[in-house]
């Protein structure tokens, strides 16, 4: 469990997270590590929209997405 801006996150969280265009894409937390030099990184799976999925930028439903690579 981490730290993060003012929120834990753990394994197995659904995070959002937006490109330099705003864009917002999903994905669930797969792991968290820490490296030597004490910085953070998350190894994640992108969560796929299907035709069903409503606006990313408006609302998620996890029963409209799939598990991507």
């Amino acid at each position: 469990m981490y730290l993060y801006q003012g929120s834990y996150i753990q394994v197995g969280d659904i995070v959002s997270m937006k490109d330099a265009d705003g864009d917002t894409y999903y994905a669930q937390i797969k792991g968290l590590l820490t490296d030597q030099y004490c910085e953070k990184s998350a190894v994640v799976t992108w969560l796929l929209p299907t035709q069903e999925s409503p606006p990313p930028n408006e609302e998620f439903d996890p029963a409209t997405y799939i598990i991507g690579m």
